[in-house]
């Protein structure tokens, strides 16, 4: 009997489909949608119905056929109204899958293992935004072995697409700059009206524009007033549509979301009234303990995240009074990998719609296998290392790697790119993957300026490298408290007699042994994912409450710029929101849960559609020689 209904339900659509296909009036022409939408591992167009348009037509347009967008869409079948809003599967042609063949316009392409967009751009002599105009799939997916790409031919291969150095002159430069990469269709008239300027001072500055004619993937410098807030390019922030979050948001019932909040609490050395396992209903967490984390008998490092887990509360009652229903489990980790493997057998913990924690490596390892199995969101809140966040797109990390504030440091560079740049790292010291990569980049914006490096040891000599006419910028990628420190006394020697500007990955401050007034002497400015902003309304009002609930202000701060209790609150609610809006789509949708954030205005990217999330906001901070600290600016970019 069951068959015969599938049967019958089949015979319906098919006859359904021919309806649409053979009765309805000639189909208006389909304009292929640029908004998509990853759901659950698979890439999706959003189309909207437009009056005249068929299913007939819309499979057309995007390559598939009627029955793939009725089974995503399956009111489809019946009727297409107008305005209606269909995920269309996205089709990428793969070897095997089609016949391969040339054209006027095209070459096709079999991805190779081990093959970028940049190596083949490369290859073919074209330009990333070039294949990406060509084949639209990879504005959001990453190209996969065997996938067939079309490559343009060259219309002119009297010219080709390249990135200009900026050329130098002989006369003093008295202005900042900044760099603007080209992208398709912009002009130098749209490019001086978006920072302001003249197309006068952007030819200036850029000899090698001839007859104002520009070329994608070129990078100008774009002049700036030195006294002006500092600006970056728009490339550095990535975009996003809101169109399909709308989507998924009315598809999406919100429910009782369980939550599970991995901690290394030491609970065994901590009164028991204030840490429990038995957190799990939202009523056993209006605790009003008074306990201060610096109690005597608390282990320092559960002091820590025992403030992360009452910034948690707050945000879990800040939720409550939104009317969503979360089931908290609370589980101590301590710095142990059995308890680890002990708390994933744990019954209530196979109920976990979202995992924040753990702490350390070999915990997170761990946990995250677990996630990326059950394909369970994952939260890491403080570990830096990026290891975790491949081939597991379920993972999420708060605290960037290094590579991070070295990008943003590059982009930064361009505004010095006419002074004398050194790159300061521990002599004795392996050098970095990121450190290299980071080298390559500086170069590039120097173009023909040259990127001097010195390798710091004891009684080592630095004035020949220095400038007297030019501002010297120190660059110094380095977290070791022990080497940083000794290496400021050191810079701190050539104030006031050279003009000098350090620039670092880190708040140096927070560091015990070095002296404040090096920082200010040295101009630093560091690049750092955190920053607290005291005069901010929200971030008084948390200290209020706090100090209402728990009798005491949060203390606890890390290097990273973070107070451990903001963290903990921003995390939970920054999560558990988006979770609440849109479910397992919280990739795509996380900025509409920022609005509350005290830490940063937190901005996840995907690099690879199999990889995870990495959070690459940053805010750049100044030490002035005035004795006051700047914020210049947080990225992506303020409103």
């Amino acid at each position: 009997m069951p068959n015969i209904r599938i049967a019958q339900l089949f015979i319906f659509l098919s006859i359904m489909i021919s309806i649409n296909l053979f009765s309805q009036p000639t189909p208006v022409e389909v304009q292929k949608s640029k908004d998509k939408v990853i759901m659950d591992g698979k890439v999706y167009y959003i189309h909207i119905v437009k009056k005249g348009q068929t299913l007939y037509s819309i499979s057309k347009a995007y390559n598939v056929v009627q029955s793939d967008i009725v089974a995503v869409n399956p009111d489809a079948a019946v009727t297409l109204k107008e305005n209606m809003s269909l995920k269309i599967p996205e089709a990428a042609m793969y070897a095997g899958e089609v016949q391969l063949k040339q054209s006027d316009d095209y070459t096709y392409h079999i991805v190779e293992a081990g093959q970028t967009l940049y190596s083949i751009a490369n290859k073919y002599h074209t330009n990333i935004e070039e294949l990406k105009k060509c084949n639209p799939e990879l504005e959001v997916s990453n190209i996969q072995v065997n996938q067939v790409i079309k490559i343009p031919k060259p219309k002119d291969t009297s010219r080709t697409d390249v990135i200009k150095p900026p050329v130098t002159s002989n006369h003093k430069d008295t202005s900042a700059y900044i760099s603007h990469t080209v992208v398709l269709q912009e002009t130098m008239y749209s490019i001086s009206k978006k920072y302001n300027v003249s197309v006068e001072q952007i030819k200036a500055a850029n000899a090698s524009i001839i007859k104002d004619e520009l070329q994608t993937g070129e990078i100008l410098r774009i002049p700036v007033e030195k006294e002006n807030k500092v600006l970056l390019s728009d490339s550095l922030v990535p975009r996003k549509s809101q169109k399909y979050c709308d989507s998924i948001r009315l598809s999406y019932t919100t429910r009782i979301i369980h939550v599970s909040l991995i901690l290394p609490l030491f609970s065994d050395l901590v009164n028991e009234n204030v840490i429990s396992d038995d957190t799990k209903n939202d009523s056993k967490n209006d605790s009003k303990d008074k306990i201060k984390p610096d109690d005597a008998d608390i282990n320092p490092v559960a002091a820590n995240f025992l403030e992360f887990y009452q910034g948690s509360l707050l945000a879990l009652k800040k939720l409550k009074s939104e009317g969503i229903s979360v089931s908290l489990d609370i589980y101590d980790s301590e710095k142990s990998k059995n308890k680890s493997d002990d708390l994933l057998l744990k019954p209530d913990f196979a109920n976990s719609d979202l995992i924040i924690g753990p702490i350390f490596p070999d915990n997170v390892r761990k946990v995250a296998a677990y996630a990326k199995q059950h394909q369970v969101m994952m939260v890491s809140p403080i570990s830096v290392k990026d290891e975790f966040v491949k081939v597991n797109p379920y993972f999420f990390q708060v605290n960037p790697p290094i590579s991070v504030s070295l990008n943003y440091i590059v982009k930064f560079l361009a505004g010095y790119s006419q002074e004398n740049i050194i790159l300061i790292q521990q002599e004795g010291t392996p050098e970095e993957p990121s450190v290299k990569d980071f080298k390559e980049k500086v170069k590039n914006i120097l173009g023909t300026n040259e990127l001097k490096e010195f390798l710091y040891a004891f009684q080592k000599d630095m004035i020949p490298l220095l400038s007297e006419t030019k501002k010297n910028v120190f660059i110094v990628p380095s977290t070791d408290e022990i080497f940083v420190t000794d290496l400021l006394r050191y810079l701190n020697g050539f104030y006031p007699n050279y003009q000098v500007v350090l620039m670092g990955i880190s708040n140096w401050s927070w560091y015990n042994a070095i002296d404040i007034e090096y920082l200010h002497n040295l101009n630093f400015h560091y690049f750092a994912p955190f920053y607290i902003d005291y005069d901010d309304v929200k971030v008084k009002d948390f200290l209020l409450n706090f100090q209402s609930v728990y009798g005491f202000e949060p203390q606890k701060t890390s290097v990273y710029g973070f107070n451990y209790a903001m963290l903990g609150y921003d995390v939970f609610y920054f999560f558990v929101k988006s979770f609440s809006l849109v479910g397992n789509n919280c990739g795509q949708c996380l900025l509409d849960a920022d609005k509350s954030s005290l830490l940063t205005k937190y901005n996840f990217v995907q690099d690879k559609i199999t990889n995870g999330y990495i959070n690459r906001s940053s805010t750049i901070i100044r030490f002035n020689q005035d004795y006051t600290v700047t914020k210049l600016m947080q990225l992506p970019g303020e409103k």
